[in-house]
């Protein structure tokens, strides 16, 4: 009996509509802060770094651009 009272509970949350996530997602003029590049002399120090969604958007974008740039430039000739 108590495994059947799971289920249903379980079966009913997962059909309940998740409310706002979706349009705060993809708001791109919201305000997003990340944990980014370690602070120079330190271990732990992280420093944060606040973009837009729409800014976030673009560094990710110009990251991935130039990581595939990289991955199919060839590197200096062998010399044997």
């Amino acid at each position: 009996m108590l495994f059947g009272t799971v289920a249903i509970i379980s079966l009913a949350a997962m059909q309940l509509p998740q409310t706002g996530t979706s349009r705060r997602a993809e708001d791109p003029d919201r305000t997003v802060c990340r944990a980014s590049q370690a602070v120079t002399g330190s271990r732990t120090a992280q420093r944060r770094v606040c973009k837009t969604v729409a800014e976030w958007r673009a560094y990710e974008q110009d990251r991935e651009r130039l990581r595939r740039e990289m991955m199919n430039t060839p590197g200096p000739p062998n010399k044997v």
